[in-house]
């Protein structure tokens, strides 16, 4: 799972991290470690989420320090810069049908999480000069489904949930599609940022991507990819948009990791 990993330690690497939790002005990376480990019972829980109601910069600080806060791991003095995933043959590459293996996990601030599963409309990875110069992936939304709950009622009224308005409303908007736009690196590590469209609008999200297992016309990629939900609308339990939520607050922070077989 070490790719999984890295996508979550580099998901704060522009942030500034530090700062004692009993400053007036906590910074977004004091925020979220207090709050995530102490939801909104945290001493500087009214002025983080004042700060990240009216700071848009901080409440994404915010968003990348919480993700790294849920895999663990210290993010401060790590820097990116320009980097290249190797690939054996150049050429294009698309998914092989039946290969595709999506899984989603959310979480709530008093650290209860829920996952399950979406699958993949299509995929395509571009290579050039013996690195990836692009890819996409497609996603059906209209698939996406809980599988961490027993209860088979309970567990298919969370998915209806989830397909409906309250969340990614998947009937007026059935893909979701992350294009790379460029890859970036910290010591061994690869970042790749791209533009993903969710719900009809488009912003940056960050995500990781290996190439696993390759050939002269077979790749096996994975990695993680993470967004922050309010910015595509997605408002149901947000802080960003709702106050006092208590221990209902879910956090705006969601990961999607992936494995998937591609062919020219």
């Amino acid at each position: 799972m070490k790719y999984l990993s890295a996508i979550f330690a580099l998901s704060a690497l522009l942030t500034a991290c530090g700062g004692p939790s009993g400053t007036a002005d906590p910074d977004a990376c004091t925020c979220a470690k207090e709050i995530h480990a102490q939801g909104p019972t945290a001493p500087v829980y009214a002025r983080c989420q004042e700060k990240i109601n009216s700071d848009p910069v901080f409440k994404d600080d915010f968003s990348k320090c919480t993700a790294a806060e849920i895999m663990h791991r210290d993010t401060a003095g790590m820097r990116t810069e320009p980097g290249a995933i190797s690939i054996q043959s150049d050429g294009a590459y698309r998914l092989a049908e039946g290969k595709d293996s999506i899984t989603w996990i959310g979480q709530k601030i008093n650290g209860k999480s829920e996952s399950g599963t979406v699958r993949a409309v299509s995929a395509s990875l571009e290579a050039a000069g013996g690195v990836v110069s692009g890819g996409e992936i497609v996603i059906d939304m209209k698939s996406i489904a809980v599988s961490g709950i027993e209860d088979p009622a309970m567990r298919d009224k969370l998915t209806q949930h989830l397909r409906s308005d309250d969340f990614f409303g998947v009937e007026k908007y059935p893909q979701a599609r992350f294009v790379i736009t460029s890859v970036e690196k910290t010591g061994n590590a690869q970042l790749v940022k791209g533009d993903l469209t969710l719900k009809g609008k488009t912003h940056e999200a960050l995500g990781s991507l290996s190439i696993t297992g390759s050939g002269s016309s077979t790749v096996i990629i994975q990695g993680a990819i993470q967004f922050d939900r309010s910015k595509f609308d997605v408002r149901y339990g947000s802080g960003s948009f709702f106050e006092n939520l208590g221990n209902d607050l879910i956090l705006d922070q969601v990961q999607l990791t992936y494995k998937l077989t591609l062919v020219k």
